[in-house]
């Protein structure tokens, strides 16, 4: 737990200081400020159609959905396709990973250290940002026009634990892929499942309007981040040293 947290430290230290942070930051405030405004105008002229509450609440609670679905996933992915791959490999070329290891930290301290300082800034971020969207999704629009606030506690769950718990999995697999081949290898993994992942929820949405708002679509959520933790978990007991050292030498475990 120690040597977790030294690299944690050091890594997020790292990434908050950071070129690559700050630009992020800023095309992810550019894009929310953008989200914020136009979302509740689009929601405003819908619903100043006349549309009953009843046939607007399951296309609403569609959009909130999709809003809880898209915005941590689509940043999470952004932070781990940006620093699980570029920086690692340059961590190998100079031999920074390996002075690491010779250290007395562990590999799965490294690994998981540095799975912790891509995942929780992005979490982080990524919260904020949806409970931005879905406020002025509300707030703006849902609100004034209905009288009702449209943010399900399947959704809620969905969107702050059940998703996030199957990001960080998905991020320490791309992370233990870096370590032990070439990075670009887990940022592929990474971006193959993130796309696949956001095409399911998509097409979902557009055929059952009610699922993002229910229990079904949470426990889906719950069990993905189970079966793919379970996977990570398998394969990082063969997680090592000399595995990541000979993958640093271009000789991939």
């Amino acid at each position: 737990m120690k040597g977790t947290l030294v690299v944690f430290r050091s890594d997020l230290s790292d990434i908050v200081h950071s070129r690559g942070f700050i630009l992020i930051c800023a095309i992810t405030g550019a894009v929310s400020i953008a989200a914020v405004v136009v979302a509740p105008m689009a929601l405003r002229d819908w619903l100043a159609t006349g549309v009953p509450w009843e046939e607007a609440r399951p296309m609403i609670e569609n959009f909130v959905g999709l809003a809880a679905s898209y915005v941590p996933l689509l940043i999470i992915f952004v932070f781990t396709a940006t620093w699980a791959t570029d920086p690692l490999a340059k961590e190998k070329a100079r031999g920074t990973l390996e002075s690491l290891l010779a250290t007395p930290l562990t590999a799965k301290s490294v690994w998981m250290g540095k799975t912790l300082s891509i995942f929780l800034p992005a979490y982080i971020i990524g919260a904020v940002v949806t409970l931005a969207v879905i406020l002025s999704m509300n707030l703006g629009a849902i609100t004034p026009a209905t009288g009702q606030f449209v943010f399900l506690p399947p959704q809620g769950f969905t969107s702050f634990v059940f998703l996030p718990l199957f990001l960080f999995a998905l991020v320490s697999l791309g992370v233990m892929l870096s370590l032990i081949t070439n990075p670009v290898i887990g940022q592929t993994v990474v971006i193959l499942v993130g796309v696949i992942l956001l095409q399911v929820i998509g097409q979902v949405s557009a055929r059952v309007l009610w699922l993002l708002a229910s229990w079904d679509y949470a426990l889906y959520a719950l069990a993905g981040a189970a079966l793919l933790g379970a996977i990570v978990f398998y394969l990082s007991r063969s997680l090592n040293k000399e595995k990541i050292v000979l993958s640093s030498k271009g000789k991939w475990a």
